[in-house]
């Protein structure tokens, strides 16, 4: 269950990744969340990345800002093809 200061995404990779290239994502997504004071709980595949967002400072925390950064991140990521917002992960 989300509450009101985290996003729940799920990002869909073009295709299967290389082990190589799903670091390479992994890695750029990660770096992209430190520099912006944001916490990820979540985890990955060869396919997609999920989880959670919320920033190390709940005050500071804006949903749009939020959003707005994750898709630039998408669609500047070759092998990004699209994300979800605000998914059940309780299937």
């Amino acid at each position: 269950m989300k509450d009101d200061k985290e996003i729940l995404f799920r990002i869909e990779f073009t295709r299967k990744l290389t082990e190589a290239e799903q670091d390479v994502a992994i890695d750029s997504f990660i770096d992209l969340l430190e520099t912006n004071g944001l916490l990820w709980g979540g985890g990955g595949g060869l396919t997609y990345i999920m989880g959670g967002l919320s920033h190390k400072n709940d005050d500071f925390f804006n949903e749009t800002k939020v959003k707005n950064l994750l898709l630039r991140w998408v669609n500047q990521t070759p092998l990004a093809a699209s994300i979800d917002f605000n998914i059940d992960f309780s299937d």
